[in-house]
């Protein structure tokens, strides 16, 4: 669609119900029968091909139904009249006919770090090294820029026949060992611990600090509770609320903020100023649709009960521990296109096809 040199808007000029002068758009279609909807003056004209169609200053869409064809919703903006049409201006717009129609495309750029990542565009998959290059047919996309150890990217591009997209995203690392936050907790960790105890923090035991330079994390140890768990309790780690059910001297993982988008399930949580290790996860609530699209679970947990994860529609990246002796039956649903992380000696395509499995050596 695009403004002409063509006066017919002005030597036919025809107003609106408040006396404005009117656009006119001549819709080049080969075929009776169409109809108009939007700011449209009445009557539409069929010319030999052309419909004359005059809409009031400022349109910005119109819609075209015929008996034989799906409807077609043009956004005039699309073609770079942002503002809306003009008064008495002619406006050309060609529809071809369904099956000879041409495709019209644009070129999509999306940059990316770390390389590595993976970009996913309306759940097609593409790599590169820190860019991919694409040409699309016009129209929205939803897309995601997602890599193992970091937070995922996402949004919504439109293309249109102006000119190029370019998307760039950098992706932020994310903490995946946990251990290394006990006693340096956020302020919401901080306010669960005073809400449940006054008591310590656990004890804190660094087998190896600073030996040779390397990163003392994955060294760190706790010394857990001896004593008996058996109650239901809250507990927030990086800013998600968990709920917790104590099974002896373990928990179980039970439910989480439905709203939260990335999230990182504790292998060690408090109670009563007292430590215990998260061994099981059992998060499935039934008709309950939760709207995490990241997924870390630490190192420690053990076991992830059947359909666990079964009502996560928007899971997009997960991350297993090698820690982890089974998962049950479905605990992941609709997994295409998930992104696994999988320390684990798990087999992944047992756990994409839904089957109950087990590490190796666990049965």
């Amino acid at each position: 669609m695009s403004a002409t040199n063509d006066l017919s808007a002005s030597q036919y000029r025809r107003n609106d119900i408040n006396g404005e002068p009117c656009a006119l758009i001549k819709v080049q279609l080969a075929t009776e029968g169409a109809t108009f909807e939007g700011n449209v003056i009445t009557p539409v004209d069929y010319k030999s091909g052309e419909y004359w169609v005059y809409m009031t200053k400022g349109s910005k869409e119109m819609r075209i139904k015929h008996p034989k064809f799906l409807p077609c919703h043009v956004t005039f903006g699309e073609f770079g009249i942002n503002n809306g049409v003009t008064s008495l201006t002619t406006y050309t717009l060609t529809l071809l006919m369904p099956g000879n129609a041409p495709v019209q495309k644009q070129k999509l750029i999306v940059n990316y770090t770390p390389k590595n990542a993976m970009v996913i565009i309306n759940s097609k998959t593409y790599s590169g090294d820190g860019h991919v290059e694409l040409e699309l047919p016009i129209g929205s996309y939803d897309y995601q820029v997602a890599a193992v150890g970091y937070t995922m990217a996402e949004g919504t591009v439109k293309l249109n026949a102006s000119g190029p997209r370019t998307i760039t995203e950098s992706l932020s690392r994310v903490e995946q060992d946990g251990l290394s936050d006990i006693g340096q907790n956020t302020p919401n960790e901080i306010k669960q611990e005073k809400k449940n105890t006054n008591s310590l923090s656990p004890h804190i035991i660094n087998d190896d600090a600073n030996k040779s330079g390397e990163d003392v994390t994955s060294t760190f140890s706790v010394a857990y509770s001896n004593n008996l768990i058996t109650k239901k309790f809250d507990y927030v780690y990086k800013g998600v609320e968990f709920k917790c059910k104590g099974e002896g001297r373990s928990v179980c993982i039970v439910s989480f903020s439905v709203k939260a988008e990335n999230v990182v399930i504790p292998a060690t949580v408090m109670y009563k100023g007292e430590a215990f290790p998260v061994k099981s996860i059992s998060t499935f609530l039934n008709g309950v649709n939760y709207l995490a699209k990241t997924l870390v679970v630490e190192e420690g947990i053990e076991d992830i009960n059947k359909y666990s994860f079964n009502e996560f529609r928007k899971l997009k990246q997960v991350t297993l521990p090698s820690t982890i002796k089974h998962i049950g039956k479905n605990a992941f649903r609709d997994n295409d296109g998930l992104i696994f992380n999988n320390r684990s000696t798990i087999n992944e395509q047992l756990i994409r096809d839904g089957d109950e499995c087990w590490a190796r050596g666990s049965r």
